[in-house]
């Protein structure tokens, strides 16, 4: 739906032919193309220069589609359903006046839902938030649009190798947790890589025995994770009469960590 400039249209340039008995044809691609090194820069670029031909129009879904996209993933909200229903529509029509049309819907909200389109809906009970269609698969961070709560799905491990200081590494780097709420889980893992590093361990090298019988009770224990489950809500509300900011850190010989909270103080609560 992006058109490129006539003048920059040489730039995409291909050549093809059905065979090799045939001449060689010339094309040029009149739209941005997936898989170009440009390509995501003028996505987004396309989807900014949007918001600032609407943001008179739609100032609401002006301001989503500049803070709250990420590449062509949008994860926004509002205070109320009524608030969230003009939103959408909002953003519908936006982006529909740039030959956009979003699709894959979803909700903690059926009454949000019920004003969209059947087609445009994510009829997905369970959202994978990781990049989960990228290559490496990711400790997968989920949301349950309809009990608005995150779960964890645990790798698939492979058993068939033996475990060395490279693939421990590779492993941990696949714990996804951008919450932090599995902290307490991730930084085990880390400790253990310094213990190789302490162990002067080879990247290819085997294991120790005990160090190879504690890294598969610990990818073994991993799939408990799923069974974890965390309101995704924090309480607050555009009536609080106090939102306060608690953070609390420590640290050991072998790690440190960090928990920010907040607290809410509703308005009824002094009644």
């Amino acid at each position: 739906m992006i058109q490129v400039q006539h003048q920059d249209r040489r730039l995409q340039r291909i050549i093809y032919r059905d065979s090799p008995d045939e001449p060689i044809k010339t094309y040029e691609l009149t739209t941005v193309t997936y898989g170009t090194a440009s390509a995501p820069y003028l996505a987004t670029k396309c989807l900014q220069s949007l918001a600032d031909e609407g943001v008179s129009s739609y100032p609401r879904a002006s301001k989503v589609l500049k803070e709250d996209f990420y590449v062509e993933d949008m994860l926004t909200g509002a205070n109320d359903v009524e608030e969230a229903k003009n939103l959408a529509s909002e953003i519908v029509q936006l982006t529909a006046s740039g030959g956009f049309n979003l699709r894959k819907w979803n909700s903690n909200s059926t009454q949000l839902l019920a004003q969209l389109p059947a087609e445009l809906l994510d009829s997905r009970a369970t959202l994978e938030l990781d990049s989960s269609s990228s290559p490496v698969k990711t400790l997968g961070l989920q949301w349950e649009p309809q009990s608005d709560r995150f779960r964890y799905d645990s790798p698939h491990w492979s058993n068939d190798t033996v475990p060395t200081k490279r693939i421990v590494l590779a492993e941990a780097a696949r714990l996804f947790d951008p919450l932090g709420i599995i902290g307490p889980v991730v930084v085990i893992a880390k400790v253990f890589l310094q213990e190789l590093w302490k162990q002067n361990c080879g990247w290819d090298d085997p294991l120790p025995d005990r160090m190879q019988l504690f890294w598969q009770e610990y990818r073994l224990n991993l799939t408990a994770l799923s069974s974890l489950s965390v309101p995704r809500w924090i309480g607050y509300r555009t009536e609080s009469a106090m939102l306060e900011i608690h953070g609390f850190c420590d640290a050991s010989d072998k790690a440190y960590g960090a928990c920010i909270y907040t607290r809410c103080t509703l308005l009824n609560a002094y009644r």
